[in-house]
């Protein structure tokens, strides 16, 4: 359940634990990159409310989607 496998690509691992509010994971893409999506497969105990935020250099953060009536399953933002 570590954080690398919430992008290893199989849809048997997953990124899980303890989580909190506020909880949050970060991807590093290394380089400026355009992104045309992101799909997110929940368990159980999903997050009504979530974000994803972008930046360039790490510091400076923008909203990209956010939502507080998510649904489970699949999103695909």
């Amino acid at each position: 359940m570590a954080p690398a496998m919430a992008i290893d690509g199989d849809p048997n691992t997953f990124w899980g634990g303890a989580f909190t509010a506020n909880h949050w994971l970060q991807i590093d893409l290394s380089e400026v990159a355009e992104v045309g999506g992101v799909l997110l497969h929940w368990a159980p105990g999903f997050a009504a409310s979530y974000r994803i935020l972008t930046s360039a250099d790490g510091q400076t953060w923008e909203a990209a989607y956010e939502t507080r009536d998510g649904q489970g399953g699949l999103d695909y933002v």
